[in-house]
């Protein structure tokens, strides 16, 4: 009805985002015939269509929205003040490797990739890889904000089979306990355990001793293969254990 003043309303398809994203908007005015928007901060900055799409913001800031709704009657303006929340995201990330250790840089959340496909509930700063291929890693900051880290081959050449150096390791599959058996002599044992998605879920330190004994009831784990590692004074070894 253009004999009736319009009333301009909107939506947006979103408020809170990072750089570089794109949002739309709805209008939800009545009797308008016209629209004006305004987007400062914004490509584009101003617009005419009825439900403007594709409205871009590059740089991180809150940005007010306008929009004037008009008919042959009159017009009516409404602003919505800071509606737009544009954060940055984080520097691109990097992450070293120490064995079979892969440590990203701070952030507030992590996701790590092999060969390009996110791994399941590898979520920390850390993660033990225990497969050679191409990594990286997307951090996320407080915002939500992401970047992910230039993919970096890594090897897992040089970790040898504790059976190669006499050393044994009993009962596998397992279930309450395990028994390390060591025919040399070294000044300092450790001995980890992981998951299937590289969480460390155990780990003692040991003098030498030629029998150690592990305790596996207290820890809970569920029926599954584990990874066992032992670093032997310079040396390492890995083994798969089956918890049954």
């Amino acid at each position: 009805d253009c004999s009736v003043l319009p009333s301009a309303s909107f939506i947006s398809s979103d408020t809170a985002f990072c750089t570089g994203t794109c949002i739309n908007f709805r209008d939800l005015s009545t009797n308008a015939t016209t629209w004006q928007w305004i987007f400062p901060g914004a490509t584009p900055s101003a617009s005419t269509s009825q439900n403007p799409s594709n409205i871009c913001y590059a740089t991180s800031g809150q940005y007010d929205v306008t929009l004037i709704a008009s008919n042959a009657t009159g017009r009516d303006t409404i602003k919505m003040s800071s509606l737009v929340d544009v954060s940055t995201p984080p520097t691109i990330p990097t992450f070293t490797q120490t064995g079979n250790a892969l440590v990203a840089s701070a952030g507030n959340s992590y996701q790590w990739f092999r060969n390009g496909i996110a791994i399941s509930g590898a979520t920390s700063q850390q993660y033990i890889a225990f497969l050679s291929g191409d990594y990286s890693v997307e951090v996320y900051n407080a915002t939500g904000c992401s970047a992910l880290s230039i993919v970096q081959h890594v090897s897992l050449i040089g970790f040898s089979d504790p059976s190669s150096a006499n050393i044994r390791i009993y009962p596998n599959p397992a279930h309450d306990h395990l028994y390390f058996s060591f025919p040399l002599e070294y000044g300092f044992i450790q001995i980890s355990l992981y998951n299937s998605i590289g969480q460390q879920i155990f780990i003692s330190k040991n003098a030498y001793q030629s029998l150690i004994e592990l305790d596996l009831s207290g820890l809970n784990l569920a029926v599954g293969t584990y990874t066992l590692m032992l670093d032997l004074d310079s040396k390492r070894y890995r083994k798969l254990i089956l918890i049954n």
